[in-house]
């Protein structure tokens, strides 16, 4: 196994790492009340299944555009390896 291949191979398994991480911990916030409630207090990252206690949601601005730029890239990046892998197998 070359060098080149195991470094994409191991850009490839960190984009999944990374997009996995994204996706099981999104930015939670407080919704305000009254005029208050265009204000949003610091965020705060928590595992998806297990919610910070209060009246917290999901960001979802902060947390669709972050994670569909780390698919697309990953999506990019597998794509660019492609050609290489098939010359890899085919001789």
């Amino acid at each position: 196994m070359s060098a080149m291949k195991l470094w994409k191979e191991l850009i490839l398994y960190l984009l999944v790492i990374i997009i996995i991480f994204m996706a099981l911990f999104p930015p939670w916030y407080i919704e305000g009340e009254g005029k208050f409630k265009r204000l949003l207090p610091p965020r705060r990252y928590h595992f998806i299944f297990s919610p910070p206690s209060g009246f917290y949601r999901i960001d979802f601005r902060e947390y669709i555009w972050p994670l569909g730029t780390a698919c697309l890239l990953l999506l990019l990046v597998w794509l660019e390896f492609i050609p290489d892998r098939e010359s890899d197998d085919g001789g």
